[in-house]
Order: C-alpha cells, then structure tokens, then sequence
C-alpha cells in the first residue's frame, strides 16, 4: 500500500477509541491503575493517516509472480542508483556474525525509494555474508539495478507481539550478484530481544516510551 500519509494531533489513551480492534492484540479493558499509570505515556499516541494511491497484490506472501496493481500505475522506469555514501560502501558493522544471527529469524524485509518517490518493501531470505556484504535472495524482477541505500529488517513476532526479537539494518544495497540475489552492505544494525511475558513488555515499553518522551520534550524546549 502506498501513499501520503499525515499526522494527527496526540490522543491521550488511544488504545480506548479503537478497543475492539486493540484488544485483538493485547488486553486493555481490564487494566488495573497502576498498570494505567505506568502506561500512560505508551498509550498517549499519534494516529497516521494513509491518503492511499496505490495498492500492489502479489498472488502470494513471496512476492512472486506478477503483481496486480489498483490505483495509479506503478512506473515504467527503474529508480535511477544512487550516487555512493562519502564514507563508502563497505559494510561498517560485523555484518557476518549480523548475517548468521538473522537468519535465524523467520521474516526478513528489505526496503527503498522507488522511482516515483513512495517506498517499497519485499521479503528476502538472508544467505552468507563475504567482503562484499550480505547475501539476500529475492523474488526474481524486484530489486532494480544499481546501487542504492536501503533498509532490512529480520524478526519474530509472538502473538500479539510480546514476545519479540528483531533487527533493523541501514545500509546499502549493491548490484545484482544473480538475477534473484542482491548484496547488501550493512552501516548500522539496531537489535533487541524481548521475552514472551507480558509483565516484562508492560515493564519495558512503559520504561522506553517514558524515556524517548522526555528526551523529546527536552529536545523541543
């Protein structure tokens, strides 16, 4: 799905105005005092809205095959590459041990701008990892020609999402090394690991949003 997307205003316990369809994830309703408290800052949100343009269906989760599109065609042209980062393109984190630890994760995407400016996103599998960069396989005619900077992510997870691991790369993806494979040159790699309890997901989202929200109510000051 792509489109334009717009922010709008904070809504201070937003998991209440949609509980039907929040509660398909995560209990709400029930929430004790303190739990609400504590929760207070996670809950405070601010809804996107998608202006969608287009939408590309596959036949399948693999993107193989040709898809449909509804809504304004996709370009005809291939994004132009993109002109290569002033520090290089070399892989600048330990990409190979990076490479064995996602693989062992179970989804894995790999997204960036094309032609027209909206962003899109596949599934890859992740293979091994030499000089260059790390292995993907994609789904044949997919990945454009060229190189580009682009974002992977590998990651598990639970049913509704408490328990959670995931890894986020930037980077930047090469030429082609076969008609469905791309190398990919990670520059930086973010990664946490959560257990399946929803006593420790209410403990660390409650903690992490409280504290992004304070550093970004200093920095605005």
């Amino acid at each position: 799905m792509q489109g334009r997307a717009s922010l709008q205003p904070p809504v201070a316990d937003y998991p209440a105005t949609i509980l039907e369809h929040w509660e398909r994830l995560e209990p709400w309703r029930d929430l004790g005092p303190l739990w609400r408290r504590w929760l207070k800052v996670y809950a405070l949100r601010v809804e996107i809205r998608i202006d969608v343009e287009r939408m590309v269906v596959w036949p399948d989760l693999s993107c193989r095959g040709a898809p449909e599109v509804l809504g304004v065609p996709l370009p005809l042209e291939q994004p132009a590459p993109q002109a290569a980062p002033a520090k290089g393109v070399a892989p600048r984190v330990r990409h190979k041990r990076a490479a064995r630890r996602a693989a062992r994760l179970p989804n894995a995407l790999l997204g960036w701008i094309g032609a027209d400016g909206y962003p899109l996103a596949i599934p890859v599998a992740i293979g091994a990892a030499d000089e260059r960069g790390i292995a993907l396989e994609a789904p044949p005619g997919t990945v454009p020609h060229g190189g580009r900077r682009a974002g992977l992510t590998a990651h598990w997870f639970s049913q509704g999402v408490v328990g959670q691991r995931q890894m986020i790369f930037t980077g930047w993806m090469g030429g082609r090394r076969t008609d469905g494979e791309v190398s990919y040159s990670p520059h930086t790699l973010a990664a946490y690991r959560m257990p399946t309890s929803r006593f420790v997901y209410r403990l660390a989202v409650g903690l992490f949003t409280r504290m992004r929200y304070r550093e970004s109510r200093r920095l605005a000051a």
